[in-house]
């Protein structure tokens, strides 16, 4: 019987080793990735203009939900090219495919003017 009962508390408690692990990984991811393009605050620091301008201003969370919400109570009649592009991907496939994944175009400006 205490061999049963130590089995199905290590399971217990390997099982809330594992919650925690995952919640660790999750709270790094954001306090450590961008949450709009994916990269790395290393990264952001050292090749960009930094975090905490990449965060609250190029990527801003707040600014993306805006421009989705606007996009959703758009008339597609009112919507110039680019909104109309963004709009049927939303709306017919639930495509995110414009939203900026792995890259930042401070970035990219940096990267191309050292070339």
């Amino acid at each position: 019987m205490v061999i049963l009962l130590n089995m199905i508390s290590g399971i217990i408690i390997d099982a809330f080793g594992d919650l925690r692990d995952e919640r660790n990984n999750l709270e790094e991811d954001i306090r450590g990735k961008c949450y709009i393009c994916g990269m790395k605050k290393f990264i952001l620091d050292t090749k960009g203009e930094g975090w905490y301008t990449h965060i609250y201003k190029n990527h801003s969370v707040y600014n993306y939900l805006f421009f989705y919400i606007a996009m959703k109570e758009k008339n597609i009649l009112d919507c110039n090219g680019v909104e109309k592009y963004i709009k049927e991907k939303l709306e017919y496939a639930a495509d995110i495919s414009w939203v900026p994944q792995g890259r930042s175009i401070n970035i990219d400006e940096i990267d191309t003017r050292k070339n």
